[in-house]
């Protein structure tokens, strides 16, 4: 019983990492895509940053999860 409870609510507390961990890329991408329309950088390089950033923070999550 103690056993399901616990793992209900770190299963809970993984999705909310993960939604908002996803929700903070997602809004950086599009900052990042954003400044670079706006200053004429090359887009492919702040959007692959970012995709960096956001495989960085999705394996931060998995560590954490596990």
């Amino acid at each position: 019983m103690y056993f399901s409870v616990f793992f209900l609510f770190f299963f809970i507390y993984g999705i909310l990492v993960f939604f908002f961990t996803f929700l903070m890329v997602s809004g950086y991408a599009l900052l990042t895509t954003y400044f670079a329309v706006h200053n004429n950088l090359p887009p492919a390089l702040l959007f692959s940053f970012s995709s960096l950033l956001c495989a960085f923070f999705i394996a931060a999550c998995v560590v954490q999860w596990w």
